[in-house]
């Protein structure tokens, strides 16, 4: 199992609807990447300054995260509904 684990920020202009509307896409992923076998998306708790949400994503392997990276429905997700609303991202990919 791999787990891909991605912290993000929200633009400073990101509305409520915007932020609800990239969550939802994330989520949709699940119906359209077959790769993926669990996704949550969680927002920070705002106890500290840092990052505003996490996305964590379990896949099999390396090349099921390859072909997860390169579906098309992941690229679409990330162009129309992330992309306009995050300002920053980091990302991880552990085994386990």
């Amino acid at each position: 199992m791999l787990r891909h684990i991605l912290m993000f920020k929200w633009t400073e202009g990101a509305e409520p609807e915007q932020r609800q509307i990239a969550v939802k896409a994330l989520e949709s992923l699940t119906d359209t990447v077959p790769e993926i076998r669990s996704l949550k998306v969680s927002e920070s708790a705002g106890l500290s300054p840092g990052f505003d949400g996490v996305l964590e994503i379990e896949v099999d392997d390396a090349d099921a995260f390859g072909r997860y990276v390169s579906n098309e429905s992941h690229q679409q997700v990330y162009i129309d509904a992330l992309k306009p609303v995050w300002a920053d991202m980091a990302a991880i990919q552990v085994k386990g």
